[in-house]
């Protein structure tokens, strides 16, 4: 459900006209808060000590970085480049999402959130003193992330899909393979 919104959100930011804004800037804060809450959730509600990156839901179980990481991603870009309203601010959302992938800790999000984070950062409008803590600080905190060892053992559906799909028809792992690539 939160991927299929995400899918919608991004259609939506993607595909409106530079003269007027599908959401007002006040929508796009309040989903980026939210969303941005979400990423701290799986830990606080899970008090064991292996990483905590799925928030259960019922009987569900959610990849709750996967799912909200883009659409975040697309808000703030829209929020510090296209929008020019106090960029500085919007910046240190960055390092925030960093920390909370790096309390996760999830290295792979947060050393794709930093490629992506330095790039805006740097492209953004706000002084050079506040880029470069900002910049800092999502470096910290990635290497916090990529420092903390990951208990989690490699999956076999999730690892070896191409020989599972094999297994099951030479279709299926073509299709796995195109989707691995995309």
């Amino acid at each position: 459900v939160l991927g299929a919104l995400a899918l919608v959100c991004a259609y939506t930011f993607s595909n409106r006209r530079s003269s007027s804004s599908v959401w007002s800037t006040k929508s796009q804060v309040y989903l980026l808060v939210f969303l941005s809450l979400l990423l701290f959730l799986p830990p606080l509600l899970d008090s064991s000590t292996s990483p905590q990156r799925w928030l259960v839901l019922g009987g569900f179980r959610l990849y709750i970085a996967a799912c909200v990481l883009p659409l975040i991603l697309i808000l703030l870009e829209s929020l510090i480049h296209e929008n020019r309203s106090d960029t500085s601010s919007w910046i240190f959302f960055y390092p925030v999402i960093s920390l909370a992938l790096a309390w996760q800790p999830d290295a792979s999000q947060s050393l794709a959130l930093a490629a992506i984070g330095v790039i805006s950062i740097a492209r953004s409008g706000a002084r050079t003193l506040m880029k470069a803590s900002c910049i800092v600080l999502l470096l910290a905190a990635t290497m916090w992330s990529s420092a903390q060892p990951d208990p989690l053992q490699p999956v076999a559906y999730v690892e070896g899909v191409i020989q599972l799909a094999a297994t099951i028809h030479i279709g299926f792992a073509g299709v796995s393979l195109l989707f691995v690539v995309l």
